[in-house]
């Protein structure tokens, strides 16, 4: 697979061929300084190198030609033209609600089960520049619930939050979603730039419902797919994902979510149940 150096030699060849023949006309990005348009194109060249390294077969075509798409609107117009970290973040937000409405308290009694599994998430957002991680669990075990909380901490800290609910995704491409937020940029390049601004935080919940077990078409998946690629290991950026275990180690396309850390959620500990069921007014030790 080509390395970045190579990548970038090639781009930056043809913004000089592009800046030689354009005139006063010229979009903004062709007027920039050398070394500012050095630092853009680098940039990109990783992440392509970075789309050739971390997958194969044939999705890597699709990939790359994202990558490629991504270029040529970098081409069309100047980005700063079109983003706003504040409109998009309120459209991140309003986009997320499925996920944030998500209940994380026992509906009876409003008592929140704290987790230590949230906790560690928790750790690696405020302690680690990037950080891709996948919570397991069965059924049941509380992953929404806990992805939910950990994206209300996400606003809590001022921090950028993107959350997809796996299981509601009506969109089977980036041009859909991005229609959707009614913003003129792709959301991984939109989710780059507001990692250069504030820590950003992309949640996938329920992976596991668009795996080829649960969905035979293989389109909503590969959009994640596609997403979760793209902005994996870009600085300041986090990807939250979530999956029962069964999906995660039979179906060869999440196999392709590389350098992930999985945490498995565990029930929660005795003690957190025991005081509820007291509070009550049942006997717990009996």
């Amino acid at each position: 697979a080509p390395e970045a150096d190579i990548w970038f030699q090639a781009l930056y060849e043809r913004w000089e061929q592009v800046c030689q023949h354009a005139g006063e006309d010229a979009r903004p990005f062709f007027k920039l300084p050398p070394e500012d348009a050095e630092s853009r194109l680098r940039d990109l060249a990783k992440r392509f190198e970075t789309v050739c390294v971390q997958t194969d077969g044939p999705m890597a075509i699709g990939l790359i030609v994202d990558r490629l798409n991504e270029l040529r609107s970098l081409f069309m117009a100047d980005r700063s033209d079109h983003f706003s970290l504040d409109d998009a973040r309120s459209a991140f937000l309003h986009y997320s609600q499925p996920l944030l409405k998500w209940p994380t308290s026992l509906s009876k009694t409003g008592d929140h089960i704290e987790r230590v599994e949230g906790q560690t998430i928790l750790e690696r957002l405020r302690n680690e520049l990037s950080s891709t991680v996948v919570l397991t669990g069965e059924r049941g075990a509380g992953k929404s619930a806990l992805l939910a909380r950990t994206a209300e901490q996400v606003i809590e800290n001022g921090w950028t939050l993107f959350a997809i609910k796996a299981d509601l995704l009506n969109e089977t491409t980036e041009e859909e979603i991005t229609n959707s937020l009614n913003l003129k940029v792709p959301l991984a390049q939109l989710l780059a730039e507001s990692a250069r601004q504030v820590k950003t935080v992309l949640i996938v919940d329920q992976l596991d419902a668009v795996a080829e077990i649960a969905d035979r078409s293989a389109r909503r998946l590969n959009l994640l797919l596609n997403l979760i690629h793209r902005v994996a290991g870009h600085d300041n950026l986090h990807v939250i994902l979530s999956s029962r275990p069964f999906e995660l180690r039979t179906d060869a396309r999440l196999r392709t979510i590389r350098d992930a850390t999985e945490i498995e959620l565990q029930m929660p500990e005795w003690e957190s149940i025991a005081a509820i069921l007291t509070r009550e007014g049942h006997r717990p030790d009996t």
